[in-house]
């Protein structure tokens, strides 16, 4: 077997959820995004935006309730709720306001711009068990799991966790030389022994799955390392899991999309004037270019 894979550009389209014709808003799914707090909201909206550009049909932003009048005016088109908060940051009370919302969801995304308070920790393990379906953990929704392994144990099988390698460390326990080899070892150890998929951040983005394969993506540039960079990836692994892809094809097609969108940019601008809003104008242009792959 080889030491590692490299999506290609035809695996990435056959990768892409299809879109049928007589599709409607139900058809490409529901994304709930749990994000958000006083001086970060615009986490939340980044990775609202991102996964509507991925083809969601319906987005769903729970974030504090003081938060609200900076998404409806960033996101009309997101439906929102005005989740139950403490000093602008949310707390488990938020989780019985979403019951409804929750069962109608296709994914569930958490973390962006949340806070590391206690409260949140307590939010998100609450909300990893009351809702059974796919989830998109990153961010300080990564903060919550090493305090709480009921709700790692809870994510086997149906999760994709999105840690930059300072939080992939604290949720090993331990640290580890985010260089080559070992850096793939780590991450396919610990999917393999929480059965859970890691996207773990950096150049290369690798992507380990339970079953030991591990990914390089082959796309990307400096531009994305920039505060946004991965609340954007983080609404665009949801939006596709959303209108249909799988957990491991979102993410393997979403840091292709994600990179191939960076590249585009830096064709005939310099990378290092990329924010995160770039890349979320860039992707349907990157989405064109994966579809137009034989």
């Amino acid at each position: 077997a080889p030491l590692a894979w490299v999506l290609a550009p035809p695996g990435a389209r056959r990768r892409l959820p299809a879109r049928p014709p007589t599709g409607h808003k139900g058809t490409f799914g529901h994304v709930v995004l749990v994000a958000g707090s006083a001086g970060m909201v615009g986490a939340a909206i980044l990775a609202g935006r991102a996964a509507l550009r991925a083809g969601a049909g319906l987005l769903t932003l729970a974030v504090p309730a003081s938060q609200t009048p900076a998404v409806h005016a960033a996101l009309p088109e997101a439906l929102v709720v005005a989740a139950a908060e403490a000093s602008g940051h949310l707390v488990p009370a938020a989780v019985a306001q979403l019951g409804s919302t929750l069962d109608r969801a296709s994914v569930l995304a958490l973390g962006p711009g949340l806070s590391r308070a206690r409260a949140v920790a307590q939010t998100v393990a609450a909300l990893i068990a009351a809702f059974r379906g796919p989830v998109i953990v990153d961010a300080d929704a990564l903060f919550a799991l090493p305090c709480d392994a009921p709700s790692l144990r809870a994510l086997a099988g149906r999760a994709v966790v999105t840690p930059h390698p300072g939080e992939f460390a604290r949720l090993m326990g331990r640290d580890f030389c985010d260089e080559g080899e070992e850096r793939m070892a780590a991450a396919t150890g610990f999917a393999g022994e929480h059965e859970v998929i890691v996207l773990l951040k950096g150049r290369p983005t690798t992507v380990g799955f339970p079953d030991g394969r591990v990914y390089l993506n082959p796309t990307g540039n400096t531009g994305l390392a920039t505060g946004g960079s991965g609340d954007v990836l983080t609404g665009l692994l949801a939006g596709l899991v959303a209108s249909g892809a799988s957990l491991e094809d979102a993410a393997l097609v979403g840091p292709y999309a994600h990179g191939l969108a960076a590249e585009l940019f830096s064709a005939d601008r310099s990378e290092r004037s990329l924010t995160p809003s770039d890349v979320i104008e860039l992707l349907p242009r990157a989405f064109h270019e994966v579809e137009r792959c034989a």
